[in-house]
């Protein structure tokens, strides 16, 4: 499964966290039933999508999803002024 890029075990009631990176809204039920085919008895319980993101692992995205230029990733930072413009 290519578009997952974290898969790990938690302590909860639904223990399995996954954080995939898609395309589109469609690609989460291929996904979803990627999954359930793979793990017959998982329960997908939740889930969250974030429908568009500026900036990725340090890359400045346009609006079709193309890389623009590469900003430096710092977590406790401010947000670059052009990326702030757009909340």
């Amino acid at each position: 499964m290519q578009d997952v890029r974290l898969c790990a075990g938690i302590t909860s009631r639904h223990n399995l966290l996954v954080i995939a990176w898609v395309r589109s809204v469609n690609e989460i039920q291929r996904l979803e039933t990627l999954v359930s085919e793979q793990a017959p008895g998982i329960v997908i319980a939740d889930r969250s999508i974030a429908l568009w993101t500026a900036k990725l692992s340090g890359h400045l995205l346009n609006e079709h999803g193309y890389r623009r230029e590469t900003i430096p990733i710092d977590a406790w930072g401010p947000l670059p002024v052009e990326v702030a413009r757009r909340r």
